[in-house]
């Protein structure tokens, strides 16, 4: 989990990683936040962390 890698001793490295993936999809305007719609169906998203 993102939890566990961040508090693992790679930690840091790790919250850059995601601190840059997050900035490059703020860059591209990949999202928006907005209120949903009552039956709106709402598409989940999470990280998947690999070490390469």
């Amino acid at each position: 989990t993102l939890r566990e890698a961040l508090s693992g001793p790679d930690g840091a490295e790790w919250q850059e990683a995601v601190d840059y993936e997050i900035s490059q999809l703020e860059k591209l305007k990949a999202w928006k936040v907005v209120t949903p719609l009552r039956n709106a169906n709402i598409i989940p998203c999470h990280f998947v962390l690999a070490m390469k």
